[in-house]
């Protein structure tokens, strides 16, 4: 499907008194959903994502039972362009384990986490996060690394928060182990960004 009549878009700068807020809706439809397993859509978006709501409460799949509770998984990915080697370059870490049935009534709520970047002192439990990368050499992969104040080498190893920052064409994915039914309703992704 495409925006609906919901997207607002308060243009694309900055000004003294207030920071421009817009938000995207995106659904895909039955049409979109009917028979698949995963679905892609491509829109544009320049700024700082700050909240996702991801309203799955008309999905549902060929098979509704506890066991398919869980196969869903959601993520926002560089729509313009992959990495050199082709690989899909993400902005965050795929959030999985959704329940794209009609059981429940599922909208999930996914929020950048502002302090959540400070480390250790700042959990990030609830943030959206991003993966520091591993080198692929046998062995036991290594980290990256960055000097800590006293100049030594530190690994990356943990998870650290994503910004929110996302520009141009803006992936957004769903996909489930289970197809959707041919009967299931839209699914509709609403993204707040400024």
């Amino acid at each position: 499907m495409s925006d609906t009549k919901h997207t607002i878009d308060d243009g694309t700068g900055r000004y003294g008194s207030r920071t421009r807020v817009n938000r995207l809706v995106y659904e895909f439809s039955t049409n979109d959903l009917a028979g698949q397993t995963s679905v892609d859509a491509i829109v544009q978006i320049n700024g700082e994502v700050h909240t996702i709501w991801l309203d799955a409460s008309g999905s549902k799949l060929t098979t509704n039972t506890d066991a398919t509770t869980d196969d869903g998984s959601f993520v926002l990915s560089c729509g313009d362009y992959d990495s050199v080697s082709g690989r899909t370059l993400t902005y965050f870490n795929a959030i999985t384990k959704l329940d794209f049935t009609n059981v429940g009534d599922p909208i999930y709520k996914f929020q950048t986490s502002e302090g959540a970047a400070m480390g250790a002192a700042a959990p990030m439990e609830h943030a959206l996060s991003v993966s520091p990368g591993l080198s692929a050499h046998s062995g036991a992969p290594a980290s990256p690394s960055v000097a800590d104040p006293a100049g030594a080498a530190t690994q990356i190893q943990a998870n650290q928060a994503w910004t929110g920052r996302v520009c141009g064409g803006v992936k957004i994915s769903l996909s489930t182990a289970t197809p959707w039914a041919a009967d299931t309703e839209k699914i509709r992704v609403t993204i707040l960004y400024s």
